[in-house]
């Protein structure tokens, strides 16, 4: 079973769109390799996108560099997520 909690490290916190999102790089080998598909950073099919857990009024964007915690959805697992 994996773990639906993953590390990453901030690679961009400047959301164009303003919604908080933050660009990362993940710290496991086997996760999304970048470049490896076609498209624009912060564009809808960018995997390295990840939108806050918590709500913007009491949200605060980590700085380039940090590390965070990512919560990932696995679509294939219907019974925990």
């Amino acid at each position: 079973m994996s773990s639906i909690i993953e590390l990453g490290i901030v690679d961009d916190n400047i959301d164009p769109k303003g919604f908080g999102r933050i660009r990362i790089k993940l710290t496991d080998p086997t996760g999304p390799i970048e470049k490896s598909e076609t498209y624009e950073p912060w564009d809808e099919k960018d995997p390295f996108i990840a939108l806050p857990f918590l709500p913007n009024n009491i949200n605060f964007i980590p700085q380039k560099g940090q590390t965070v915690k990512i919560i990932t959805y696995d679509s294939d697992n219907k019974l925990i997520n």
